[in-house]
């Protein structure tokens, strides 16, 4: 891919901001794309040179300072590179440009932008963020805030280099931003050991600026001259006569060496030799320093401003104080110089944190990014939508199927939009690379389970916004449409195709089958048969996940030719090491309600209370306060923790701390919960019917037993309890089996044929 970088300062020029995209040029040179960089030229440098695998070109822009940009040398930047660039993307053909820095470097971007059609990526260091260092920026920025809307609005993609950075963003400009994070080689910038210094050497580095409040470095560091240290200074700038006036007037010029403006090796082989990073800034982004200072395994005390948040863990690797609390850096620093040993664990600490911000997972971002964006013959990427009431968080098994998929599709090439449900404070949308989930007015009220009632307000919603979405000619509509349940997503999708044809997938789940579960839904099915056959008749293709809702969809009607494309898992987000097997512990996780059976496996245990055994039930629904009542009647509610709805991410934890899985539903799809807990490396007690039957070898994975047997259900327990070798290698062969046959990228191709079939 040909990528054009725009920033007005890049190394040797400028700070943390150019050399964060020097970073990421270098990782994506080595990956084989063509990167071009259209910088500020200074006095003495080069107008073009070719460094690490890329090019960098150089334009007149009346810069006189490498560490410092006034007002009219952002701008001439700005007009130069208007001409430059325009002729530089007529010659090159980038497939995206992007942009460091909002203002100047935005300017030009969207200009150029404009006159090319090429897409932009805009990434902000804070500094060209209104208020983001008021003392530097207030005045222009009264000038300038205007046109800096448009620059936002127009990006194909905003990022954010830290949290604090994001959130300050927003107060301005109403537009979805990313975090992406600034970031360094960290294999590269490892310390050949870490060891305290005698004494300990305290660093500096950064422009000499108000912002950075060097002489606050001074005065704080003279507060404990009583204890041993050096302090290093790196950098420069205007406040550099008044940092050296000072030291000199505190008589301190023995502990201070101010190296002035250094090479970025420079700065490197210096923090080779410190021990702690002191930063009393007023305001930062994410300081390219402060990861640099992670890498290198030095312990941070500094203000807590803006991405230092980021980088410092209170206690562990250093401390954060308000950036006017004098007497707490003193304190902060004093507890560090007086105890080695606290100061090298701060050390080691560091360095396990930098590997977030390893330069390689960052340009792993931007590349994604960049593909989502990618200029081809002068077409964008075609859309997908992807209709469901639930996503997570928001929903079960089906929520979170729709995601894996629209993750899996969207990383493939596919520009995915997701329709679901709004609940409570959840961003109306969320924007991320080749996807955006769109969530709208659904009156719903709980994240668990939905009413017949809201049902009906999600179509009539969803209908409306769809509609309105993708009004406006051919460009902005989807090219086909996947709807996870005949309803309600299949009748939004039917009003697409009428209105603007629209082909569309229905994907099969359960509930909207006819047959299935008829104790709960035999009345539904009998209301909603009629709008079924209509929803099925005009789809391109109907999708069952397993056998058995294949041969219900039959039943129901079979004129159909009904592919099977089984849910998936990522294995990789499961942790499958081994389970500790002192005793039996059994987990299970579904909606509190009848289809699930847990009043069975509670008769089935109340057989075994002389065998070592504890069970968590995680889920929330309407038999709640009937199965507690049935574990007291048996005696065993001693043995069991009812642990409520979790999210996803505390699930893991729990399938964790289990070493057996117990599911004896009396009906089920595809289950995504069966297929969770062989990630996670258990072994499952499960009903031998449809969907638990495609997923569990019995003896093999686990065991099966007939619907409604307790007797049998008992044994199987029984047999496990007591046998935690077969526990672990039936884990073991669950691991393998969902690695093998149940991985998302398979089901993502599948569904990718049956589109461009549709399309």
């Amino acid at each position: 891919m040909r990528i054009l970088v725009l920033n007005h300062e890049f190394p040797p020029i400028g700070g943390g901001g150019g050399r964060a995209a020097e970073g990421i040029c270098q990782i994506l040179a080595k990956r084989g794309h063509e990167i071009t960089v259209l910088t500020s030229r200074i006095t003495g440098s080069q107008s073009e040179e070719q460094r690490d695998g890329f090019q960098i070109i150089r334009i007149p822009a009346l810069r006189t300072k490498p560490f410092q940009a006034s007002f009219l040398s952002m701008a001439t930047y700005v007009l130069s590179g208007l001409w430059s660039g325009f002729h530089l993307i007529r010659r090159f053909k980038p497939h995206v440009i992007h942009v460091h820095f909002a203002v100047p470097a935005g300017a030009l971007a969207w200009m150029l932008s404009k006159l090319t059609g090429i897409p932009y990526v805009l990434t902000a260091h804070l500094g060209d963020v209104p208020g983001g260092v008021p003392e530097k920026t207030r005045d222009w920025f009264r000038w300038v805030f205007p046109f800096t809307r448009s620059i936002w609005r127009d990006a194909g993609v905003r990022v954010a280099v830290s949290e604090y950075t994001r959130e300050l963003a927003l107060k301005h400009y109403d537009e979805e931003i990313l975090v992406i994070p600034n970031g360094v080689d960290v294999e590269q910038l490892k310390p050949a050991s870490i060891q305290v210094n005698r004494p300990p050497v305290i660093v500096f580095a950064g422009r000499f600026a108000p912002q950075k409040a060097p002489a606050q470095v001074v005065r704080i560091l003279n507060e404990i001259k009583d204890l041993p240290w050096k302090c290093v200074m790196i950098g420069d700038g205007y406040l550099m006569p008044a940092v050296k006036k000072l030291i000199t007037e505190l008589g301190v010029e023995d502990r201070f060496e101010l190296t002035g403006w250094v090479t970025p090796d420079e700065v490197m082989k210096r923090f080779d030799h410190s021990d702690l990073l002191f930063m009393p800034s007023l305001s930062e982004g994410l300081p390219v320093v402060g990861v640099q200072a992670l890498a290198k395994g030095l312990a941070i005390v500094a203000s807590r401003v803006g991405g230092f948040v980021d980088l410092v863990e209170e206690g562990e690797n250093g401390a954060l104080l308000p950036s006017d609390d004098k007497d707490g850096m003193v304190e902060a620093l004093r507890r560090f110089l007086i105890d080695p040993e606290k100061l090298l664990r701060a050390r080691h600490r560091s360095r396990e944190i930098a590997q977030r911000f390893d330069i390689v997972s960052i340009a792993d971002s931007y590349e994604k990014i960049y593909e989502s964006l990618k200029v081809s013959n002068g077409q964008t990427t075609r859309k997908l939508l992807i209709i469901n009431s639930e996503y997570p968080p928001v929903g079960g098994g089906a929520g979170n199927a729709s995601a894996n998929l629209a993750h899996r599709l969207a990383s493939n090439g596919q520009k995915v939009i997701v329709v679901t449900s709004q609940f409570n404070n959840l961003p109306r949308k969320e924007t991320s690379p080749n996807l955006d989930v769109i969530r709208i007015p659904a009156l719903r009220s709980r994240q668990d389970r939905t009413s017949a009632f809201e049902l009906i307000a999600f179509i009539v919603s969803a209908i409306f916004w769809t509609l309105r979405l993708f009004a406006g000619g051919k460009k902005r509509k989807p090219y086909a449409t996947i709807a996870f349940f005949g309803l309600p997503s299949g009748a939004v999708a039917l009003a697409l195709k009428a209105v603007y044809k629209i082909p569309y997938i229905v994907s099969l789940r359960g509930g909207d089958v006819p047959g299935f579960r008829p104790y709960d839904f035999g009345l539904y099915h009998k209301l909603i048969r009629p709008l079924l056959r209509v929803i099925w008749k005009n789809a391109s293709t109907i999708v069952a996940n397993s056998r058995g809702l294949h041969a219900l969809a039959l039943q129901f009607d079979s004129r159909f030719d009904i592919p099977i494309i089984p849910n998936g898992v990522d294995s990789e987000l499961f942790n499958a090491d081994a389970h500790e097997n002192v005793s039996a512990r059994i987990f299970s996780v579904g909606r509190i309600v009848h289809q699930k059976g847990l009043d069975l496996a509670m008769h089935a245990l109340s057989g075994l209370m002389e065998l070592d055994w504890e069970w968590r039930i995680a889920g929330d629904g309407p038999q709640i306060g009937l199965l507690k009542s049935l574990a007291e009647r048996l005696g065993i509610q001693g043995r069991i923790r009812f642990i409520g709805w979790q999210s996803h991410d505390r699930l893991v934890e729990h399938y964790a701390w289990a070493n057996l899985f117990l599911f004896p539903s009396r009906h089920e799809g595809m289950p995504n919960a069966v297929l969770e807990a062989m990630a996670s490396g258990l072994p499952v007690i499960a009903s031998r019917i449809s969907g638990n039957e495609e997923l569990v070898v019995d003896r093999e994975t686990g065991l099966l037993v007939p619907s409604e047997n307790v007797d049998a259900l008992r044994e199987a327990l029984r047999i496990l309890i007591l046998d935690a070798d077969m526990r672990q290698w039936m884990g073991a062969a669950s691991r393998r089996r969902v690695e093998d046959n149940y991985n998302w990228e398979s089901v993502a191709k599948q569904y990718a044929l049956l589109l461009q079939q549709v399309e």
